[in-house]
This record gives structure tokens, C-alpha cells and sequence, in this order.
């Protein structure tokens, strides 16, 4: 409930909260893919480099770790394999955008 409440939160522009809800998600459940995902995307939007790179970390590394066949929950039927390429993809990009 608390991912879900952060996603409201986010829809709504109300990024504290957002972030908080996201934060008690990742306390409760650590491999919990998406609330990290968001974690990662809003504090790059609100320029947390601290939090960015943890939660890139946390992503990848629960991602490597899970079965190759897991469809990771609340993304929108992702596999691992095209979760983690896409992921890849957008450390890429931001990496490109900020050299």
C-alpha cells in the first residue's frame, strides 16, 4: 500500500510524500524492485545524487539477483531481462546527457 500510495502522491506533484511512501515500501519489503525505480527517477528530479545512485545501485543489483523469467510486479508486465536492459538504457542516456 505504501508504493501504491507513493504513486498517487507522485501523480498528484507531491514529491516529499512520494518519496516518503516509497521509502517505508523499500523498509518493508528491500527487494522490492519499484519503489526503488522511483525512488532513483524522483530524486534525480530533485537532484538527490546521493539517493540517485543508491537506488540505481539497489535496482540493478536486486534485479541481477532475481530469476531470469521474474516479471517484476507493477511494471507493467516487464520481465527481468527487459527491465534490467531498459534500466541499463537510462543509466546510459542520463550518463550521456550529463558528460
Amino acid at each position: 500500500s505504501y508504493f501504491l500510495r507513493g504513486l498517487l502522491y507522485e501523480m498528484l506533484d507531491r514529491t516529499s510524500e512520494a518519496l516518503e511512501e516509497y521509502r517505508k515500501a523499500v523498509l518493508l519489503k528491500i527487494e522490492f524492485i519499484m519503489p526503488h525505480y522511483r525512488l532513483w527517477r524522483l530524486s534525480l528530479a530533485v537532484g538527490d545524487m546521493k539517493t540517485v545512485v543508491r537506488e540505481q545501485n539497489n535496482c540493478i543489483r536486486f534485479l541481477e539477483k532475481s530469476d531470469r523469467e521474474t516479471v517484476i510486479p507493477f511494471s507493467n508486465g516487464l520481465s527481468r531481462e527487459v527491465f534490467l536492459e531498459r534500466l541499463r538504457e537510462e543509466i546510459d542516456r542520463l550518463e550521456c546527457v550529463n558528460n
